[in-house]
């Protein structure tokens, strides 16, 4: 027989109760049915190719919805809501009856996602700050302090030792088993164990026996063998010390600036002391972070501690001995090696247009993620019409956009347009025409090869 769809409402006029007979006086009487016992139905295969033309909309709003799960007569679903929204994921409950109105419950909010239980009679509940609850699968609001689960009270006694010698046959076992090549590169890899193996009992923590599985690993010679992860210890609280976006020098009353670096020109990528509305300048001095005179500090960074986009007081000395006071955000040390790495990329960009009186487009990709495929089209598309163009992916670690790199670059000109004046344009629309160099490494990784 055909599946009944639960939610559809035109089901209830199939109910004996609705097809009535009326007798001469117009009094309506419900005619009478003989009930059977249903026959048992026989297993029946499922088939896939009509699933399409048995889809029912659920009667809910539409939102942004994961982990439908059907649950003691319940639809449970996690709600992720819109990007922005306050208050985390939701989950809420429906039951599954023939209603005119259906109306779904908030099971729980601020939360992760759920995990139903095998019998289907409950839910485990982890919550966005990594409080687990258990709630009964029956529709009604989850009450997280009286049903939290205290994880406080578990402890497990561990052997290091025990515990790292597992991992580490894991570990082997698995890129015996799973390795894409079964003849594992031509390795020996019973010799490798064998090698690597006796080092164990030097280990003293996490980190030492994920040195000595990547060792082991690296023998197969093959990019994306990642050991990551595992029960490390990470500090409590992570203190950066600010950085200037500069390269200075000690002197006798403090440090003066050598090199302001310069990266693409673009208002997010300036250095703190390149903000346009300073007038800090290369050769000057600092004498003083708010106040702290710098004559006996060996280190900038001591009066930066802590300092990441917090605004401090710059005493400097300019070359005509004059004293002035700038306010400047430090950065932080990652976004100064940023810093850093734009200004070689930018100095190579200028370097090609000036030495090719720009006749050839220079493109550098560091990465192949989705933020460098934006570098490429805020670097390609001013050059696309060039002679030649130096396309640069050394050091490049790799990421997923090769594809729509290639699709841009590989495009044909098959038509051209000349109008009466200017030069002439053609279709494919910003395809390129001329030469084409590749510079790589042997850092260049992955995706970028």
């Amino acid at each position: 027989s055909a599946a009944k769809f639960p939610f559809l409402q035109t089901d209830s006029w199939l109910s004996d109760s609705v097809f009535t007979t009326v007798d001469k006086q117009g009094v309506a009487k419900t005619k009478k049915v003989e009930k059977k016992k249903p026959a048992v139905q026989p297993a029946q295969m499922y088939n896939w190719d009509a699933a399409q033309r048995q889809l029912y909309q659920v009667p809910v709003k539409s939102a942004n919805m994961n982990s439908l799960s059907i649950l003691n007569g319940y639809l449970y679903w996690v709600d992720t809501g819109d990007e922005g929204d306050e208050g985390g994921n939701k989950i809420y409950a429906l039951k599954i009856t023939e209603s005119k109105k259906h109306d779904p419950t908030e099971v729980a909010k601020g939360v992760r996602d759920f995990t139903p239980a095998a019998n289907g009679k409950k839910i485990l509940i982890r919550y966005a700050d990594k409080t687990l609850a258990v709630a009964d699968a029956d529709g009604s609001k989850a009450d997280a302090d009286k049903n939290k689960v205290e994880l406080n009270n578990w402890s497990f006694a561990i052997n290091p030792q025990q515990d790292w010698q597992e991992m580490f046959n894991d570990a082997w076992r698995m890129m015996r088993d799973y390795f894409y090549d079964r003849d594992l590169h031509k390795v020996d890899w019973l010799a490798v164990k064998k090698q690597y193996e006796p080092l164990l009992p030097r280990v003293t923590d996490r980190y030492e026996l994920d040195d000595l599985l990547s060792q082991m690993v690296g023998e197969l010679s093959a990019l994306h063998t990642f050991v990551y992860g595992g029960d490390k210890r990470t500090p409590a609280s992570k203190v950066q010390t600010g950085m200037l976006g500069a390269s200075l020098s000690k002197t006798a009353n403090g440090f003066r600036i050598d090199h302001i670096y310069k990266a693409d020109p673009d208002f997010e990528n300036n250095s703190p002391l390149a903000r346009p509305e300073l007038r800090i300048k290369e050769g000057d001095v600092i004498t003083e972070i708010n106040n702290v005179p710098l004559k006996d500090v060996n280190d900038i960074g001591e009066l930066l501690f802590n300092k990441v986009n917090i605004p401090v007081k710059l005493t400097l000395t300019d070359r005509a001995k004059k004293q002035y006071e700038q306010v400047v955000k430090p950065i932080s040390s990652r976004d100064f090696y940023d810093l850093r790495y734009g200004e070689w990329e930018y100095s190579r960009r200028l370097k090609v247009d000036s030495e090719s009186n720009n006749e050839i487009g220079y493109v550098h990709l560091k990465a192949m993620g989705g933020e460098d495929m934006d570098d490429f089209v805020k670097q390609f598309y001013p050059v696309f019409n060039r002679k030649g163009l130096v396309i640069d992916v050394r050091q490049n670690f790799g990421g997923n956009i090769d594809s729509w790199v290639l699709e841009k670059l590989l495009r044909k000109a098959w038509m051209y347009w000349q109008g009466r004046t200017g030069g002439p344009t053609w279709n494919m629309q910003y395809a390129f025409r001329g030469h084409m160099v590749l510079l790589c490494d042997q850092q260049t990784a992955s995706d970028g090869e």
